[in-house]
């Protein structure tokens, strides 16, 4: 598993390095983007029309637009981690697994309830410097990692938009 993790999070920087470097335009969709909804091996993300879908066998959900993306991954619980596991366990694999050292933060309701943990780290692939915004959460039968992710120098104008956009994340 551990293996896996951290494949999946070299694999997602060298998907965003290709996406990227395409050609896509970075001034995004400046037009008013409606909201739209995605919904996949029970992860729903709502997201806007300006995001695509790709199939991308690693993720359980590849989305993106041009200028940002939004990975999935649900993973089933297994003998490192039964579904008892508390989520700070989870969360804390993710990082130790994929050697990084950032916080873990977490977002709650106003009533205290914990929406999801998160973490920001940053990614230099092919001299291109991408943030990412990963949460984690748990449902009654997996685990999910969702990262939403730009280019470093775009993430100041995304950092609250993929907060908002976290916060909509359901899973079953």
């Amino acid at each position: 598993m551990k293996k896996f993790l951290s494949i999946v999070l070299v694999a997602a920087t060298a998907v965003m390095i290709a996406v990227f470097a395409s050609g896509c335009s970075l001034l995004g969709n400046l037009g008013k983007a409606e909201k739209k909804v995605f919904e996949k091996a029970g992860i729903k993300l709502t997201l806007t029309d300006e995001f695509y879908e790709k199939d991308i066998l690693t993720y359980t959900i590849y989305l993106e637009s041009t200028d940002k993306a939004v990975i999935a991954l649900k993973e089933e619980p297994n003998a490192m981690f039964p579904i008892s596991t508390e989520l700070r366990a989870y969360t804390e694999s993710v990082l130790s697994v994929n050697m990084l050292t950032t916080p873990i933060l977490t977002s709650s309701t106003e009533e205290g309830v914990l929406l999801f943990e998160y973490f920001i780290y940053e990614k230099i692939v092919s001299g291109k410097d991408f943030t990412y915004l990963a949460i984690t959460k748990k449902s009654e039968t997996a685990f999910y990692l969702i990262q939403f992710t730009c280019e470093t120098k775009n993430f100041a104008d995304f950092k609250g938009q993929f907060l908002d956009w976290a916060k909509l994340v359901e899973v079953a």
